[in-house]
């Protein structure tokens, strides 16, 4: 059905939860001292260079063409968009974006969780009548396989029974058996802390990040909270009670930079 993707993903970095407290990516001081014991080592799982910077390149690039489509073109102003790229050298993947403020943000959320975004669920990665990224279908690919091979077993017996289908019928829809969510971050953007609607979503969440390096808040009132930072290019997977039973949350940056995530779930299970 999937390729199985464990031979690259062996290469590749990968941290969870029995781990996590060698990496320089987690910060557990505000954590108390029997939480993360009761955590399963697999409710978050983070690759922290998944994507070399080639890759992400090529990712954002398809990305704001879909969200360009869905949301609507940035504002033309040659001045601002000279101010953006005067700002960046040359390769970094802030140049991807346009200036902030030629982007016309959402200001809330339906449910007040988000500010300073925009945001797209998708069924394909294509763009009608624009040439797609030269080789996203890989990468793609590489995704929807990271996704598959962290999932539960009862997620992969649902990708198995669909098989091949997919949401759309083109080269870059999206796998029948996930949702997929492009979001958008402005500087000042971020993701208030919630837990996760159980009823919408499958057993496993994973979040591609590309741009802005942001952390991830985890807070539980009778345990405390830790943080976890997100590089861009790195993939990471969340499930069970950090989904929850603990808030998270997506705070400002540092720099002040666009960040631009794609978030695979699996679907929910039928009733």
């Amino acid at each position: 059905m999937l390729k199985r993707t464990l031979v690259r993903l062996n290469k590749i970095e990968r941290i969870n939860l029995s781990n996590a407290s060698n990496s320089r990516l987690f910060n557990f001081s505000n954590l108390k001292s029997d939480a993360l014991s009761e955590l399963d080592k697999e409710d978050f799982v983070i690759y922290p260079n998944y994507l070399n910077i080639e890759e992400q390149k090529v990712l954002l690039k398809q990305l704001l063409k879909k969200l360009d489509r869905v949301c609507g073109k940035p504002r033309r102003n040659a001045n601002l968009q000279r101010q953006h790229e005067e700002q960046y050298e040359e390769g970094n993947l802030q140049r991807a974006f346009c200036h902030k403020d030629m982007y016309r943000w959402q200001t809330s959320h339906f449910d007040n969780v988000i500010t300073g975004y925009r945001e797209a669920n998708v069924r394909s990665m294509t763009v009608p009548n624009v040439v797609s990224e030269e080789g996203i279908l890989g990468i793609l690919k590489r995704l929807y396989g990271c996704l598959y091979d962290n999932s539960t077993e009862m997620t992969k017996l649902q990708a198995n029974d669909m098989k091949d289908e997919r949401l759309e019928d083109d080269d870059l829809s999206v796998p029948k058996w996930i949702q997929s969510h492009i979001l958008h971050l402005s500087p000042d953007g971020t993701i208030q802390a919630h837990v996760d609607n159980q009823e919408a979503m499958g057993s496993t969440i994973m979040g591609l990040s590309l741009g802005e390096e942001r952390l991830v808040e985890f807070n539980n009132e009778s345990k405390g909270s830790f943080l976890v930072r997100l590089p861009s290019g790195s993939v990471y997977i969340q499930k069970s009670k950090l989904r929850y039973e603990y808030k998270h949350s997506i705070l400002q940056g540092n720099c002040r930079d666009q960040r631009l995530s794609l978030m695979l779930r699996d679907q929910p299970s039928p009733k």
